[in-house]
């Protein structure tokens, strides 16, 4: 992704490409050896990143497996971001009514650089439960319904940037460039995410961008279910259920609101 770096800003966004990196990895942790190939850095200087990481307790070294992982210094941010933000406990009451509703799951997602992540999760009663996504998962923007949702009206400029650098992490979910650009235009015409079965075949999703009216933080409410219950007419009435409950309950008019791009 193309980046506008001011005056020794470099190992900064190496170091945050590193956590990223350790991020996303097995619960067993990660070799410095496959951190220095994905952050296509040389292994002196990522070691030297990895060490002042470690430092100040954002990643833990095991000695005996020789891998790195997330240190509780992240774990005390992130429980400082819920804290400031408070996304999820804000949207609760939204995802509950949306939940009950339509019987099926819904699930809270927020933007995060060049990817999605899952804030919340509420269960509806259908007996068949969609639970595609885990609280905390994360999916590169424009795979699955929130995430496409979060990306669909973005500038087109910044857009372009963001997919082009995603292809590796697009294939792993069956994707290519050319299918997400199809996604992005599909939504901008309908006025609403739609995955119908890309990211798993059984199941269908549709996503909602709803601003927070918290400076220009946007997050994303989406609805899955098994094809079976996600015809076209259905689609639309989830959408419509997403913007009225945002509507009513919290006062926030979902940036495409009755399936009109404003």
């Amino acid at each position: 992704m193309t980046q506008k770096t001011t005056p020794n800003s470099q190992s900064l966004r190496r170091a945050i490409s590193i956590l990223r990196t350790v991020a996303n990895c097995e619960t067993d942790g990660v070799r410095i050896s496959e951190i220095a190939v994905e952050n296509k850095l040389h292994v002196a200087t990522c070691h030297r990143l990895l060490k002042a990481l470690c430092d100040e307790g954002l990643l833990l070294f095991s000695e005996t497996k020789r891998t790195y992982r997330l240190g509780a210094e992240v774990r005390r941010l992130g429980m400082c971001a819920d804290r400031q933000s408070g996304l999820e406990h804000t949207f609760q009451v939204v995802l509950e009514r949306i939940a009950e509703q339509t019987g099926d799951t819904v699930f809270l997602s927020v933007r995060s650089s060049m990817n999605a992540i899952c804030l919340a999760r509420v269960e509806g009663s259908y007996p068949v439960r969609t639970l595609v996504l885990d609280i905390g998962s994360v999916r590169p923007l424009g795979v699955g319904a929130g995430s496409l949702a979060l990306c669909a009206f973005m500038d087109d400029e910044k857009l372009v940037d963001i997919i082009s650098s995603q292809k590796k992490n697009y294939s792993t979910y069956g994707l290519q460039i050319n299918d997400v650009w199809e996604l992005i235009n599909r939504t901008r015409e309908r006025g609403y995410a739609v995955n119908d079965g890309r990211v798993i075949p059984e199941y269908t999703g549709v996503g909602v961008l709803i601003p927070t009216n918290v400076g220009n933080e946007q997050v994303a409410i989406s609805v899955a279910a098994v094809n079976s219950r996600m015809k076209p007419a259905r689609q639309a009435e989830i959408a419509s259920e997403i913007c009225a409950s945002c509507d009513e309950l919290l006062g926030l008019r979902p940036v495409i609101y009755s399936g009109v791009v404003e």
